[in-house]
């Protein structure tokens, strides 16, 4: 990982903890804006505690007996709603309207009033307006006692690792196995960076669980806490490793920025053993200008590229691989995965293992003079792999084993990948102390 890059990303102090400002949402049943808010607290993407109330009984039962600066949310269309809050006594208040649908008149009684969709950025904003009679001098809210951030020292961070493959390929697949292997060894964070988020659907999260949209984010305004991290990430029980999700909507894709991106790679790697990012070769590299897929493979240790036994298959991965070497990284941190191999006898290699193997050593030879080829993976076709997907199970522990030991040659203590780590062929039995 190119240290000095990341020094010049994060040599300015890490933002100082802040006490999470109070927020009440007066909800109409289930409605998305209080889906993005309760998102967003509890993936700290904003820094508040949410409380959802259904009336206004509620409501003036949340703010009774509490002198705290509360900001109030609600339908801006609930006209007699707003007229009951500004009647109650009690803690300060700012109310923000809702819009969801077009406002014949502005509503009356609203301290400011946002138009649904709205960002993150429009909530933090109302709650730097709260009275806030302790607030120190210039701005912002009151601070905790807090020690030195954490120094960004490439001694104590994880491995970081990519794998990416044309479409179809089948990379999701193997990232979520080679994952499930490498969480018998430590603490992994599989990272989703691909254009359709197809990690959320293999894992059937909820839709309004947080995303790596919103950890960008987060880290679009600084350092991220552990807090932040550990928020927006959802542990797949059942195969050992944790969850980011990638960006489920269009809205989501606008912090994915390059230094957003690092921040978030990087505050990864301070708190897990291993970053494993699943990036959709179609990021790479699309505009012809560095791009923040780019900036995540280059903070990568090593990077696998799939390709499946096709002719399309192959030349797909060929051109990513010319890509990569194009961009500068060594051919020794790069391997080729030839992805649902068929059986072929031992010690001899199909026509499309050949082919990859000329080419990848033809391209190396141009661009990086004297340096070795790829390493070259097969993996077989395995049985059982789409009823691991239907259930959310273990995936057949063949399928991510070579991989897995690839990625972790050469990382002193890392353990080797064992027959403890590795499932059975159907991928029903457990690794020893794993979870469900």
């Amino acid at each position: 990982m190119p240290e000095p890059f990341m020094e010049r990303l994060f040599e300015a102090a890490a933002p100082p903890l802040l006490t999470q400002a109070r927020v009440v949402a007066l909800a109409r049943g289930s409605q998305q804006w209080v889906r993005d808010l309760n998102r967003w607290a509890n993936g700290s993407v904003v820094e508040m505690s949410l409380s959802v109330t259904l009336s206004v009984a509620e409501l003036a039962e949340a703010l009774a007996g509490s002198a705290e600066p509360t900001l109030v949310v609600l339908d801006a269309e609930n006209s007699e709603a707003v007229a009951a809050v500004r009647r109650l006594h009690g803690a300060p208040v700012r109310i923000l309207g809702v819009a969801t649908l077009p406002l014949n008149r502005e509503p009356e009684g609203l301290d400011a009033l946002v138009r649904f969709p709205f960002s993150p950025e429009a909530i933090a904003q109302q709650l730097d307006a709260l009275p806030m009679p302790s607030r120190p001098e210039g701005g912002g809210r009151l601070e905790e006692p807090h020690g030195p951030h954490p120094s960004h020292n490439p001694d104590t961070r994880g491995m970081v690792s990519g794998i990416t493959g044309a479409r179809g390929a089948g990379s999701s697949t193997l990232a979520m196995a080679t994952a499930q292997v490498l969480a018998g060894g430590g603490s992994v964070v599989l990272a989703d960076m691909g254009a359709e988020s197809s990690l959320a659907m293999y894992h059937d999260l909820d839709p309004a669980s947080p995303s790596l949209g919103d950890l960008a984010r987060a880290a679009g305004r600084g350092a991220l806490s552990a807090k932040q991290l550990h928020g927006c990430c959802v542990p797949a029980l059942s195969r050992g490793y944790t969850l980011l999700a990638g960006a489920r909507r269009q809205e989501e894709t606008g912090p994915l920025v390059p230094a957003a991106v690092a921040g978030v790679v990087w505050g990864l790697s301070q708190n897990f053993d291993h970053v494993l990012i699943d990036l959709d070769s179609a990021w790479i590299g699309a505009d012809g200008a560095p791009s923040a897929a780019e900036t995540a493979l280059g903070l990568c240790d090593k990077i696998a590229v799939v390709a499946d036994a096709s002719l399309h298959g192959v030349h797909g991965s060929l051109r990513i691989l010319e890509r990569l070497l194009d961009s500068g990284l060594a051919p020794e941190r790069i391997a080729l995965c030839m992805n649902r191999t068929p059986r072929a006898p031992l010690g001899r290699r199909s026509s499309a293992q050949r082919e990859i193997a000329e080419f990848a050593a033809e391209a190396v030879r141009v661009r990086h003079p004297g340096h070795r080829p790829p390493r070259i993976f097969s993996v077989q076709e395995q049985r059982g792999v789409e009823g691991a997907h239907e259930e959310v199970g273990r995936l057949p522990g063949a399928i991510g084993q070579e991989l897995a030991s690839w990625l972790l040659e050469g990382k002193g203590d890392a353990p080797a990948v064992t027959s403890e780590m590795r499932s059975d062929r159907g991928g029903r039995r457990r690794r020893r102390g794993a979870p469900w």
